[in-house]
């Protein structure tokens, strides 16, 4: 088995609605996302991935509000909802993975970990 591990950085702001605290209020972060990615076999290229690729999917959310995106219209853009988000699009995307784990770091010392396994 093969685990290759990626992290990237992007600057954020989200709020919380139904949040009884000051995270109700549009605010930002500097989010550290960590994947980890596991495969039983190497693609075409001898690679699990390309860390380049990996590194694409959250820079959609570089620099914006994460409440205007389509994944946090329904559920709140919390650090869990994040890393749920990115395993299941991480697994969609490349199809050769049998594991992917995300850590969202939302400031430090605060993160959340969701994995999913391939079925």
């Amino acid at each position: 088995m093969w685990k290759l591990t990626k992290t990237i950085e992007i600057d954020a702001a989200h709020f919380l609605p139904a949040h009884p605290g000051k995270c109700k209020n549009l605010h930002g972060h500097r989010w550290r996302i960590t994947f980890i990615v596991s495969a039983r076999a190497l693609n075409d290229q001898g690679m699990v991935v390309d860390f380049g690729e990996l590194a694409e999917l959250p820079r959609k959310f570089d620099h914006t509000c994460l409440n205007d995106h389509p994944a946090f219209k329904v559920v709140p853009s919390t650090a869990e909802n994040m890393a749920a988000y990115l395993a299941k699009e991480t697994l969609a995307r490349f199809e050769f993975l049998d594991r992917v784990s995300v850590i969202v770091e939302e400031t430090p010392g605060s993160e959340v970990m969701y994995c999913e396994d391939r079925v």
